[in-house]
């Protein structure tokens, strides 16, 4: 379990993780393949992680570009579009990474852990929804209310990435509980 959760941090932290020197450093690819691996680790225990992992060999794929060209950069309308389209891909791995973490602390009877994941997962997304649909609006709309909004956005995404980092570790250190046998 804790190589698996491994294996889904460290995949996560490279999708995170941006470093250029010509090209990305830190690959996207690499970080998804991270994930998969980890997912199809747990498959067997958590039935939702084999659609996680599916996702993620298909993000493997899809990624590719990023090794390039970063999407928050990209000029021209075919690659907003596959930014926006790359960026609800990542959301729905997210997704499906928060599914597979919810099972493991209920699985581990954690009660803080279950509390943290649940709310950290309903900021996480929200926060993500409401910057893409932000984002999808932005392109016609100008003025400084509009540019101080967006970064204030970006921000808060930005905590919230790292926060989810730090589920992630969180989990993968927790115990498992011993659930009271039942008379």
């Amino acid at each position: 379990m804790k190589t698996a959760v491994n294996l889904l941090f460290w995949g996560y932290l490279l999708v995170f993780l941006r470093f250029e020197v010509i090209i990305d450093v830190l690959p996207d690819p690499l970080g998804y393949l991270l994930i998969a691996l980890g997912c199809f680790k747990l498959q067997n225990k958590y039935p939702i992680a084999q659609k996680a992992g599916i996702l993620s060999i298909t993000m493997i794929f899809i990624s590719i570009p990023t090794f390039f060209l970063n999407t928050g950069e990209t000029i021209g309308l075919g690659w907003e579009i596959y930014s926006i389209v790359f960026a609800v891909l990542k959301l729905i791995v997210v997704y499906f990474l928060f599914s597979i973490l919810n099972s493991i602390v209920e699985d581990y009877d954690h009660q803080a852990l279950i509390k943290r994941t649940h709310s950290v997962f309903t900021i996480y997304i929200t926060l993500n929804l409401v910057f893409l649909a932000f984002f999808s609006f932005s392109m016609n709309v100008s003025g400084s209310a509009w540019e101080t909004i967006t970064i204030i956005l970006m921000v808060a995404v930005f905590i919230f990435e790292i926060i989810f980092l730090i589920l992630i570790k969180a989990i993968q250190r927790v115990k498992p509980t011993k659930k009271p046998a039942l008379n």
